[in-house]
């Protein structure tokens, strides 16, 4: 059986790192995932011998998770420099956003350059399945070199199954009922082993948007569950409904439409006050957005933003000279519409994996 050690930035990279770990070990893989606060002392000693006592070192990076490396003691940095000493299969994987010419000075001198020369899987949290096959195929294959494995030491064994154990207790496929406000706590403090939830109509309907409108959602009890995939169109993904609130803090909830100061354009909408709707392309619409000219906030596309028509466009590149209706108002008018901050991130993130 392969085994993994996944080395990742906890205030960057928790909710995939347990993806990850879900993932891998319902594919038969044997896993170590630290969810915890490292401890001093003797942890630091068990988790340099969970990289020694496995063959692949999978490697997550998100946008900042080399800025605290340019300190010894780091741990992230430790657990990498032990990983190339023990010429570990390393598997770098890029989070959305990521570009390690950003990052690669924080990083050790006897790694700065080893490390950005590492094939890593393209990864797309639209494609993660497709992902998850090439990661498993093609780079978590036995090492094609000899690699030493050192078995974890008795005094270690039962400190490493209460870690995997605590790792894996959102890896079933619990489900719960929790209110609105617990879950977007849970999610941004990094606790919640919950990766879905439910409400009649899913995230565009009816009852959702009353939700979010009166702010009905801080009390309302919603169905979540810890399965990757929606089990129908009345569930969406928890990362989308926490996006959603934090959008609402930085709008507003006052009813105009408007755009967020933030948003990297001008505010979108005249001084009468009506919503804006024109048909642009989609070069248009990314390059306006980027310097900063875009009056535009939404735009549609028949299937919205996960509908086979929008995966084509970005897949073959036809976004460019497709035309796509935009409007100036805040709020999604239905399942078709999506966030134009959405569309540039997700070009930029198939660019960086160019």
């Amino acid at each position: 059986m392969s085994s993994v050690f996944i080395s990742y930035r906890r205030s960057a990279s928790k909710h995939l790192a347990r993806l990850l770990f879900e993932k891998l070990r319902s594919q038969g893989y044997d896993v170590f995932l630290d969810i915890n606060t490292i401890d001093s002392g003797a942890f630091d000693r068990i988790i340099l011998n969970q990289i020694a006592a496995r063959s692949h070192f999978v490697l997550i990076l998100s946008q900042g998770s080399l800025e605290r490396c340019v300190n010894e003691d780091d741990w992230l940095r430790r657990e990498m420099v032990e990983a190339f000493r023990l010429k570990r299969n390393i598997v770098p994987i890029y989070d959305e956003g990521f570009d390690i010419r950003d990052e690669q000075q924080y990083l050790p001198e006897s790694i700065r350059i080893e490390l950005p020369r590492l094939n890593a899987p393209p990864y797309s949290s639209y494609y993660f399945d497709a992902f998850m096959d090439t990661l498993c195929t093609r780079f978590l294959k036995p090492p094609e070199y000899e690699v030493v494995i050192i078995p974890t030491p008795p005094a270690d064994r039962s400190e490493v199954a209460r870690r995997i154990g605590a790792s894996a207790s959102g890896g079933k496929n619990n489900e719960r009922k929790m209110s609105g406000s617990e879950i977007y706590e849970k999610f941004k403090d990094g606790t919640l082993s919950m990766y879905v939830m439910g409400r009649a109509g899913g995230f565009y309907g009816k009852f959702m948007r009353d939700d979010f409108k009166s702010e009905a959602w801080r009390m309302q009890s919603y169905e979540t569950s810890s399965v990757t995939n929606l089990p129908n169109h009345n569930w969406f993904y928890i990362k989308d409904f926490v996006t959603k609130i934090d959008a609402l803090a930085t709008i507003g909830t006052s009813g105009q439409n408007i755009v967020p100061d933030n948003f990297g354009g001008r505010r979108g909408y005249s001084s009468s006050g009506k919503n804006n709707e024109r048909k642009m392309t989609g070069l248009s619409i990314y390059e306006e957005f980027k310097d900063g000219t875009l009056t535009m906030y939404v735009m549609g596309r028949a299937g919205g933003f996960y509908g086979k028509l929008m995966i084509d466009d970005l897949k073959t590149d036809a976004w460019r000279t497709q035309s796509y209706e935009t409007s100036s108002m805040a709020d999604l008018p239905n399942h078709n519409w999506f966030y134009i901050k959405d569309f540039v991130a997700k070009i930029d993130a198939l660019t960086s994996m160019l």
